[in-house]
């Protein structure tokens, strides 16, 4: 049985975040102001693993802080770390 993995991750600015929803349909997309950054949070479920979602992510033009900071919601920490 294939799961749904929750995914939570940094964006730039709403634009990129909207870039992201255009690409594919989750079944959760929600998106909201960071409390402490100009960025927006992302969290996202589908049934995709974490390697399908940086694909979508790679495709997306100045998608790299969202490339950088996604995680499973349970690993997620918000800090980037370089691909």
């Amino acid at each position: 049985m294939n799961t749904e993995n929750t995914f939570v991750m940094r964006a730039e600015c709403l634009i990129d975040a909207q870039k992201l929803q255009s690409i594919v349909k989750f079944s959760t997309f929600d998106i909201m102001k960071h409390p402490l950054l100009p960025d927006v949070l992302i969290r996202v479920a589908t049934k995709l693993p974490l390697t399908g979602i940086k694909s979508l992510i790679k495709k997306i033009p100045d998608g790299h802080v969202m490339l950088e900071t996604v995680a499973l919601e349970a690993d997620y920490t918000g800090e980037r770390t370089p691909v």
